[in-house]
């Protein structure tokens, strides 16, 4: 199911659904969840709900439009506000990210493509295998074979920095968190970029099921479902769920 709870009292969850619960998003006062294929839509009381699309594959809710894979592989783009439905001659394998009128995506040949707004102009824009892809600033973030890497946005200058080596990671603000064997770790990104010898402080001995990012902090899922809070200006973690 989905449930909500205030940052300050993890005590008093609300029941948003019942069900569902993958690919949970927030946008304009309302929660976006994949349920089997479709996408639903509720607001923040779990008092009014409604399909927005039958079949969604990867959903990615930017203010009132849905990025979606659609049942035939393709690219798609809804609008909330007037329905219209665009279908884009792009397929692809993997993640999509929008960030400044462009679409990022992992294609079928592995690599990051970009491609204009409109879908014109797709081309690969990062020649190596990824996993996964995120953007912070000026700086595009990727997990390529069991690595982690960085990235400048210019294409003509491209600039590729190796991170660490991690299975899965988070940037926000300038710090990261990642899993590697060892556990969790994190830290600040010119750090780790400048030691020689990669060393950032361990949040955990045990690995971190997923990273959500908050305001001046990141939230850390651990397998056993305890919730830890990593206070970025501080350093201090404290647990929210125990």
């Amino acid at each position: 199911g989905v449930f909500r709870v205030n940052i300050g009292d993890f005590s008093n969850p609300v029941q948003i659904a019942s069900t569902g619960g993958g690919n949970l998003q927030y946008e304009q006062g309302s929660y976006f969840f994949s349920e089997q294929d479709a996408l639903i839509l509720t607001d923040v009381d779990g008092d009014s709900r409604q399909t927005v699309l039958d079949y969604a594959k990867n959903p990615l809710v930017v203010g009132d439009r849905v990025y979606y894979i659609n049942r035939e592989g393709f690219l798609a783009r809804y609008s909330k506000w007037d329905q219209n439905n665009k279908v884009f001659e792009i397929q692809p394998a993997g993640q999509v990210v929008v960030y400044a009128s462009n679409i990022y995506y992992i294609a079928q040949d592995g690599y990051i493509h970009r491609a204009a707004f409109d879908g014109s102009e797709d081309r690969v824009f990062i020649q190596r295998k990824a996993e996964s892809c995120l953007i912070d600033g000026s700086y595009i973030f990727f997990l390529s074979e069991g690595k982690a890497y960085s990235a400048t946005m210019d294409a003509e200058n491209m600039l590729v920095v190796e991170l660490v080596a991690a299975d899965r990671f988070l940037v926000n603000a300038g710090y990261i968190i990642f899993n590697n064997e060892q556990g969790c770790w994190w830290g600040y990104l010119n750090n780790l970029v400048n030691s020689e010898d990669h060393q950032l402080p361990q949040v955990s001995d045990q690995q971190a099921a997923c990273f959500q990012m908050g305001e001046d902090c990141f939230y850390i899922f651990m397998q056993d479902g305890t919730i830890l809070k990593l206070q970025l200006s501080t350093g201090q973690t404290t647990v929210v769920v125990a």
